[in-house]
């Protein structure tokens, strides 16, 4: 059984270091590390090299491209049996490899596997959080409340996908949550590049869940996702959305919204770039599946955000 890590980055060397010391210092030897370098002007390959580790293989874009670009770019550049996307502030906790290694075995190779996850925020990253925090992913209606290993019904794993296409939350979209079977990401390559839309995670995550054959949920932590000073949920929180998507590259392109032209409002960026996600979904997906985003509660949201905005403006006004 060998395993892809991909590790997409750019110009966060410091971060990338800790990232890759998790993988290291893992108890299973079958894997590789994929690090996708978008145009930085730090070293990486120079620390890269400094490991002398041939299973860590190093590879550099031309220019500096959208991360879903760079995502599909990590992906095309590895051979595991099971692929995990990382951001570079993210790490996988002791026992991720062997841990997983044996459930898919006892299993019979189910084509998904969801797991845990920690979610840490550095400190000063989010509003109110001077020092940070470190909390668990452990209450999402995907776990069901268990404590061990189970096979989600497809039933279960369809209507999760539904709730995303209606704006609802009952699982965390972040790719880092999925070990995916190269069975599987064969089978969603069939609609076009594996990631799509200018929220990657957002559009495979939940047609992996609608495609996957058996999905494997492991409710263990196996995973932390980091926000930090240099990614984008640092800019979410900090009502910087544009900022951040120029640091993405990522903003959806004049196609994407010319064909929603007549539903997009104004307002959070986030809601409109899962609008598209799901619009994407729904066109991919088709020939198999009866799929429509949810126009009118995407509308409502971004009405709730244009108002929660002007309220949050009228405070601070008051306070000058």
């Amino acid at each position: 059984m060998k395993f892809s890590v991909l590790l997409p980055t750019c110009n966060r060397l410091e971060l990338l270091q800790r990232a890759v010391q998790t993988v290291l210092m893992q108890d299973f030897d079958d894997w590789e590390l994929i690090v996708s370098d978008n145009f930085s002007t730090e070293d990486i390959k120079g620390y890269v090299d400094s490991l002398d580790d041939e299973r860590i293989k190093y590879y550099r874009t031309d220019e500096f491209i959208p991360v879903t670009e760079n995502w599909n770019n990590a992906l095309d550049k590895s051979s595991g049996d099971y692929i995990i996307m990382l951001g570079d502030d993210d790490c996988i906790l002791s026992g991720y490899f062997s841990l997983l290694n044996n459930l898919i075995e006892l299993n019979e190779q189910p084509e998904l596997i969801y797991t845990g996850a920690l979610l840490y925020a550095y400190p000063n990253v989010i509003p109110g959080c001077d020092s940070g925090f470190l909390r668990s992913y452990e209450n999402r209606a995907i776990y069901k409340g268990r404590k061990e290993a189970f096979i989600l019904p497809k039933a279960d794993a369809k209507q999760f996908a539904l709730d995303a296409l209606d704006f609802r939350v009952e699982f965390d979209f972040n790719m880092q949550f999925s070990l995916v079977s190269r069975k599987l990401i064969n089978k969603l390559k069939a609609y076009g590049s594996f990631y799509q839309s200018p929220y990657p995670d957002y559009y495979a995550s939940n047609a992996l869940l609608l495609l996957a054959e058996d999905v494997l949920i492991v409710p263990r932590p196996l995973v932390v996702v980091g926000i930090s000073p240099k990614s984008f949920g640092f800019y979410y929180f900090n009502d910087a959305e544009d900022e951040g998507n120029n640091k993405l590259n990522n903003s959806p392109n004049e196609e994407m919204v010319n064909r929603l032209k007549q539903y997009i409002l104004p307002g959070n960026v986030m809601n409109t770039s899962w609008l598209i996600s799901m619009d994407i979904l729904a066109n991919n997906l088709s020939d198999k599946f009866d799929l429509k985003p949810t126009y009118q509660r995407y509308r409502l949201l971004q009405i709730v955000s244009a108002f929660a905005a002007m309220l949050t403006y009228k405070k601070d006004a008051e306070k000058i």
